[in-house]
């Protein structure tokens, strides 16, 4: 990791982070390490792993303070840099890291930590306009897989991320999908739209990457085995394969090169290619329909909380409390306050069915919580053969993931995020659940926070008594649980729920951004407009 840093640049770096965690950094201090972040890849590595070490710390000695409330004589404190700021100091370095060193903070999804499935998704292929294809065929619409190589003899086919990027391939191409991050250019010609949530998007190429900075470019790789990149708007790092050690290049607005064997050159004809690129393009698009249940808690009645519907679902969905909430000021206007010993149902007909479902919603969870109030937020049955269950919740086990990222488990399976969300702050939340078609006994869970792509640190599977298989199988099988786990027995959630949505299908990544930043659903003429 610090293979650029030496041993001196080492201890001055440690110095910086431990004076910015401790809040007791000095303004030439912190203009000397913004200065050195923006310049060393190698600072950058090392400053984002001490920051997520930093907040694993602090939660995890919140949780241990937590589990033993009774022991009071004699507290046994460790270093001041590691923890005792709490939590939200250690959210507010990565705060003010995002501000001086976003584009490299973001780059983190582009690496998994989780073995590559086939048959996991990262992509859908969202317009296309006269494309022959070569090899394997999609239909606008489909999903696509990781690893998948998407080849076209000519039209146009745009593919959009999981991570909510967007590109478009213009035939003869061929571009293979590493993940919801990456992708390699092997030949073609290539222009991305990166959002601000998908900022670190990579385009891979035998002769350059690209790293996008919040822009759009074009790549076009030729069959003379050079590459030219081009800058529409913002910034690109580029680096060269044969670059030797050298610091990366950033490409800004109307800038170009060429990258090749020979090296790296000026582009001929620059401008008259921008221009090209520029140009708008008309896809054909597929917009498909989907239902959402709404609970706002803006008004409720009593212990029970209407429901709206959107769309062509069915049924009531009144949320059933076990106990009196405080209605208090939310992220939209009210929002419901768990205290850890109640929680809610509600009759959710075909909850249970194994298919493609979006749970989204704003929730903002005490930094401190006391354990038997850190229980799921929500949780529904899953009746395949051996019945299973859903809950979202929160990572408590500090060897799978950072200690209050989200964690969802399906049946034997975890998925951990790796941003911890659980700092008494509101963040918006969006889990897709996507049924895997080979084996009804897997999945794939997607977990966006704040809008963006939230990477898995830990994928893993358990064993389940066969008396939790029967307490899943007694249970409602057309139940939701809200505020606590499956059944009425379950562990209880401890914060505030505002805006849930419940949507009967994979959300996009736009639709996702979209629902936390208008609090509604996305018409349909604007995505089929995009």
């Amino acid at each position: 990791m610090n293979t650029n840093l030496t041993d001196g640049e080492v201890l001055e770096l440690s110095a910086l982070c431990s004076a910015l965690i401790d809040g007791a950094i000095t303004d030439p201090e912190r203009a000397r390490l913004e200065a050195w972040l923006g310049a060393s890849e190698a600072a950058r590595e090392y400053y984002v792993r001490a920051m997520a070490l930093s907040a694993s710390l602090c939660d995890y000695a919140n949780e241990m303070q937590a589990e033993a409330p009774d022991l009071s004589t004699k507290v046994v404190r460790p270093a001041a840099w590691q923890w005792t700021i709490g939590t939200l100091a250690a959210a507010a370095a990565l705060v003010l890291a995002f501000w001086f060193g976003a584009k490299e903070l973001r780059r983190a999804p582009a690496t998994a930590l989780v073995e590559v499935e086939s048959e996991d998704t990262v992509a859908r292929l969202s317009g296309a306009k006269d494309v022959q294809w070569l090899g394997e065929v999609a239909k606008t619409g489909d999903e696509l897989h990781r690893g998948q190589r998407v080849e076209i003899a000519a039209g146009i086919a745009e593919i959009t991320f999981d991570s909510g990027a967007r590109v478009t391939v213009e035939g003869p191409a061929a571009l293979e999908l590493t993940s919801a991050w990456e992708a390699t250019l092997h030949h073609g010609t290539l222009r991305a739209n990166v959002p601000a949530e998908a900022i670190g998007f990579r385009i891979s190429n035998p002769e350059v990457d690209v790293v996008d900075l919040g822009t759009e470019f074009s790549m076009v790789a030729d069959a003379k085995g050079g590459t030219e990149v081009y800058v529409i708007e913002g910034s690109v790092e580029v680096a060269p394969r044969d670059a030797g050690g050298r610091e990366p290049l950033v490409l800004r607005e109307k800038q170009a090169r060429r990258f090749a064997r020979s090296g790296v050159s000026e582009v001929a004809d620059r401008d008259q290619k921008l221009d090209r690129f520029i140009r708008k393009i008309s896809l054909d698009r597929l917009t498909r329909p989907v239902s959402y249940v709404r609970w706002s808690f803006d008004e409720t009645d009593g212990r029970v909380v209407r429901a709206e519907k959107l769309g062509a679902a069915r049924g009531s969905f009144d949320l059933q409390l076990s106990g009196d909430g405080a209605r208090v000021e939310g992220r939209w206007q009210g929002a419901l306050e768990f205290d850890g010993t109640f929680g809610g149902r509600v009759a959710f007909p075909g909850i249970d069915q194994r298919r493609a479902r979006t749970a989204a919603f704003w929730v903002q969870a005490p930094a401190r919580p006391q354990l038997p109030g850190s229980g799921p937020l929500l949780a529904w049955p899953l009746h395949t053969r051996d019945p299973r269950a859903v809950e979202v919740g929160w990572n408590r086990n500090p060897n799978q993931g950072p200690l209050g990222a989200l964690r969802t488990r399906v049946g034997r399976g975890n998925f951990v995020g790796s941003t911890p969300v659980r700092d008494g702050r509101w963040h918006h939340v969006a889990v897709v659940y996507l049924p895997k078609q080979k084996s009804e006994a897997t999945a794939q869970i997607k977990h966006y926070i704040d809008g963006r792509l939230d990477t898995v640190t830990w994928k893993h599977g358990g064993k389940k008594s066969a008396g939790e298989f029967a307490e899943i199988a007694a249970t409602s099988e057309d139940t939701l649980w809200i505020g606590q786990g499956l059944g009425e027995g379950a562990e209880r959630f401890q914060g505030q729920l505002d805006e849930l949505f419940i949507a009967d299908r994979a959300l996009t990544p736009h639709e996702i951004r979209y629902l936390m930043t208008h609090n509604a659903p996305a018409p349909t003429e604007m995505l089929a407009a995009e």
